[in-house]
């Protein structure tokens, strides 16, 4: 199975509002490209770095290559209001036989996200109940709307990031377990407990809860105030390609401390 991913990040110039712009930033595999029309009409084709100052309707076309499948594409898009902190854009394509069939079968994952910031109202707080080396935080709604997790409607996990000064920062993996029994979003004027993944930093190999070490740390939660799921939809089945794709928004909330 090969597979072969295309990024696309736009890099948003925190602190401006009136002209505010983002730089795109295009990075493709082999067999994938894209292009993308602007409002205004114009094309920009893959590998082109340009600076984005327009809000609107961006179109975006995916071409997908397969080895004896030929050229597949599909078309996406997302609107830029010109708030969002990034835009990214996934395209993946796996070849695969399924069982029993002769040829192949060109799997293509299409994803646009938005990353808006914190809804306003909504605060995070660390949970002081927990040693400093465990984070655990709260999620306090004081807004009107309910809040919905990303990795499970029902709770709310996040990520954590390594601050180093100098160094970009690193990301630390924590385990999500979609088994978890039912729970509910947190509404308005509600509290939930927000963590590191599903369990925490909990060490697997000696099954005891893992301490962070002493430096600092971001704390990285994403969520939506609508309920929705991360799952990409197929959308269209033609040729021996099987597409799959998506836009969505989710804000990005972040909550820094210090291990001492």
């Amino acid at each position: 199975m090969r597979n072969t991913i295309l990024t696309i990040c736009f890099l948003l110039l925190m602190g401006i509002s009136e002209g505010r712009c983002s730089v795109f930033r295009v990075e493709t595999g082999e067999g994938v490209t894209l292009t993308m029309q602007l409002p205004d009409g114009k094309t920009v084709n893959t590998g082109e770095i340009v600076e984005i100052v327009q809000t609107g309707s961006f179109k975006l076309m995916a071409i997908v290559n397969a080895p004896n499948r030929g050229m597949d594409t599909l078309w996406g898009g997302f609107e830029y209001e010109g708030y969002e902190d990034s835009v990214v854009v996934k395209v993946s394509r796996s070849v695969e036989k399924r069982h029993g069939m002769k040829d192949s079968v060109v799997f293509c994952y299409f994803q646009i996200v938005s990353y808006l910031p914190a809804e306003e109202g909504v605060e995070l707080e660390r949970d002081i109940l927990y040693p400093a080396g465990n984070p655990s935080f709260k999620l306090v709604n004081h807004s009107t709307k309910t809040v919905y997790g990303y990795w499970r409607p029902d709770y709310l996990w996040g990520s954590l990031q390594v601050l180093s000064d100098g160094q970009p920062p690193m990301g630390l993996g924590a385990r999500i377990d979609f088994n978890f029994i039912d729970s509910e979003p947190c509404a308005p004027g509600g509290t939930k407990d927000a963590t590191v993944g599903s369990f925490g930093m909990y060490d697997y190999d000696s099954g005891t809860t893992h301490l962070l070490p002493a430096g600092r740390y971001r704390y990285m939660l994403r969520y939506s105030t609508e309920k929705k799921s991360r799952g990409l939809p197929k959308v269209r089945e033609a040729n021996g390609f099987e597409w799959y794709y998506s836009w969505q928004k989710w804000h990005v909330q972040t909550c820094e401390f210090e291990v001492k």
